[in-house]
């Protein structure tokens, strides 16, 4: 999926909105929510790349592809991970 062509105008104002918009509804979407991860590395136990959702947030990759993973399911911890 990618982003339609007016993000990708100003990839940061989007990303800017995106991170307000995650706070301003509780927006779990992220591997340290997910019941997939495994929290001692950080690795999808289903083997997904998730790089993008253990770093830093944003929503268009800068090739304009959206951070999502389909397999994403809530888990029982909803912590950010600690390092």
């Amino acid at each position: 999926m990618k982003a339609r062509p007016e993000e990708l105008d100003d990839k940061d104002a989007t990303n800017d909105a995106f991170r307000a918009e995650v706070s301003a509804f509780d927006f779990h979407y992220r591997c340290e929510s997910c019941a997939h991860v495994q929290r001692a590395t950080k690795e999808c136990s289903l083997g997904y790349p998730n790089h993008y959702l253990t770093g830093p947030e944003i929503v268009v990759q800068a090739d304009g592809n959206l951070t999502f993973c389909k397999y994403f399911e809530v888990g029982e911890t909803l912590q950010p991970f600690s390092d």
